[in-house]
């Protein structure tokens, strides 16, 4: 997980710890009798259903104490056979929080966090009991026999606050279980990791050359209040806790189309910004697809004919375009796809104002 690290007072607090001295993390619970009296410790030990649990990842995270928007890592350790971890932080900042972050790399475990509350120059022990976690599994295949790896499960959850607590800055809070999931190549995928809950599953081609399912076979739909196409419509994968749930095969039968294209200005030079692929015939559907290295990729797209407006991110040197070299909707050319088409090449110079 990558931890943002926001300028401040949190590096100011960092390079205060690196200068005195350091950071340990240790595997021992027990620290040396001599080092008691002086020594700060934060120890305990993770427990699951009455068992000790060894290989956990731990590590001790420092919440700016300012706004709560930034966290580092402070030291990062692994749980020993016995489930036991320890640390050493050289100096304690008054007044911030420290977090307990832990993660079972095996997906055996919910991930979780605890808040500790180190004390200069004592042994503070903060023992924490883990949940068992879920799994879903499923198999999907392509109508077309592709290699069913081209294929991806996305995960989103509806889980409350006190089985799977999100961790993070607050205006960004991270969900404790795996939200993209590979599938093998036998078509098989297993979703482990996670918390009591109830799921929706998206399997989606990386190839874009079929449209989106639902784990109830079903396309994506567009929800009231969303203008993005979801499987909010099908009913969820309910798991509690410890177990473990399995859905149907599902296959990838209707073809998409892609259009793809390039923006240039008149002497050839790529120009970024938006195309957007508008439906003829009907205003309220159309795609956007932004600009890399001035390469712009519709993809998704149903049979039917399109209209493509150009609109360049520099808009104080360079107007807007439709295809083929149109000022206006009106005059500009209808691109048409038909299911499981590439079509390319539908490039778009922009003018200069």
């Amino acid at each position: 997980m990558n931890i943002r690290l926001r300028a401040g007072r949190l590096v100011a607090l960092l390079a205060t710890l690196s200068l005195a001295g350091g950071l340990v993390a240790a595997g021992s619970v027990t620290a040396p009798p001599a080092e008691a009296a002086t020594t700060t410790i934060v120890k305990g030990a993770i427990a699951a259903a009455g068992e000790w649990q060894p290989g956990v990842k731990v590590r001790l995270m420092l919440r700016d104490p300012d706004s709560g928007d930034s966290y580092a890592t402070i030291a990062t350790t692994t749980t020993t056979t016995r489930g036991a971890f320890s640390f050493r932080p050289a100096t304690v900042v008054k007044d911030a929080r420290y977090e307990l972050w832990y993660d079972d790399p095996d997906l055996d475990l919910v991930a979780g966090w605890r808040i500790v509350e180190p004390v200069t120059g004592s042994t503070v022990t903060r023992n924490i009991t883990a949940r068992r976690a879920s799994t879903i599994s499923g198999r999907v295949a392509f109508a077309n026999g592709a290699q069913p790896s081209h294929a991806e499960v996305l995960v989103e959850g509806q889980v409350a606050e006190a089985d799977a607590p999100t961790r993070g800055p607050a205006a960004d809070d991270q969900v404790v279980y795996p939200t993209t999931v590979p599938v093998q190549s036998d078509g098989t995928f297993r979703v482990k990791g996670l918390p009591r809950g109830d799921y929706r599953l998206t399997y989606t081609d990386k190839t874009h050359n079929f449209f989106d399912i639902c784990h109830d076979g079903s396309r994506e739909k567009v929800s009231e209040g969303d203008a993005n196409p979801s499987c909010l419509h099908v009913t969820p994968v309910s798991v509690g806790i410890a177990q473990s749930a399995s859905v149907p095969r599902r296959t990838f039968v209707d073809r998409s189309a892609q259009i793809i294209g390039r923006v240039t200005n008149a002497q050839g030079a790529l120009v970024e910004g938006i195309a957007l692929i508008h439906r003829v015939g009907d205003p309220s559907e159309f795609t956007r697809a932004y600009t890399t290295k001035g390469v712009w990729r519709a993809i998704d797209l149903p049979a039917g004919s399109w209209q493509v407006e150009v609109s360049p991110d520099d808009q104080a040197r360079y107007r807007d375009r439709w295809f083929q070299d149109a000022a206006t909707q009106s005059t500009a050319q209808t691109v048409t796809t038909t299911a499981g088409q590439k079509t390319t090449n539908r490039n778009v110079v922009v003018p200069r104002r």
